[in-house]
């Protein structure tokens, strides 16, 4: 088996899946397509807010993507700023919001087609497809709150008979033992 890893910065860090990170993501892919000789179909890996960067730049890349991997996850941007004030600010800068005291619906039409418990349409295109997915996450992370990101977002792809698996994992926020390369590419391997 051979494997090309490559990574991108997505202009920056706390732009929390926007249009800024998804794009930076479907440039490199296209770099890495027009510039090197490997497959058209990739693999991706997205950690905390790279969670929700990875799938916003998986809507636009469609079936070019293969499988992702999700560690402890950023997955859905409304329940998320409800449930940690500390990124309220940050997610407020990434969607242009001014309003400090947003309600939950406001919040909702501002981050949609880039939050994917609340949408499945980017512009006007439904996203038809979900590339089979793999969730780490934590009980003990005290950043991105499982059962509002993790599992919801694995009960969303289950119960839409999507290609999907999670797996809990110790420690907290960024904990090493969520990284298991060996897992990952038996994942991948399987697509």
């Amino acid at each position: 088996c051979v494997v090309n890893l490559s990574g991108c910065e997505n202009y920056g860090d706390n732009l929390f899946g926007n249009d800024n990170c998804r794009n930076a993501c479907v440039d490199f892919y296209n770099h890495m397509v027009s510039k090197y000789n490997v497959e058209k179909r990739c693999c991706m890996i997205g950690a905390s807010n790279g969670a929700q960067t990875t799938i916003n730049a998986s809507y636009l890349l469609g079936e070019l993507v293969k499988a992702v991997i999700l560690q402890y996850p950023l997955t859905c941007l409304v329940d998320h700023y409800e449930a940690y004030s500390d990124h309220r600010a940050g997610i407020r800068n990434a969607y242009g919001i001014t309003n400090s005291s947003i309600t939950k619906e406001e919040l909702i039409k501002a981050t949609a087609t880039h939050d994917v418990k609340h949408t499945n349409v980017v512009g006007d295109t439904k996203v038809g497809y979900f590339p089979p997915t793999k969730i780490y996450y934590s009980e003990t992370d005290r950043v991105v709150n499982y059962q509002v990101n993790a599992l919801s977002l694995f009960e969303l792809l289950d119960s839409s008979l999507k290609v999907v698996e999670k797996v809990k994992c110790g420690g907290n926020h960024g904990d090493y033992s969520h990284f298991n390369p060996d897992e990952y590419l038996e994942w991948f391997e399987k697509y």
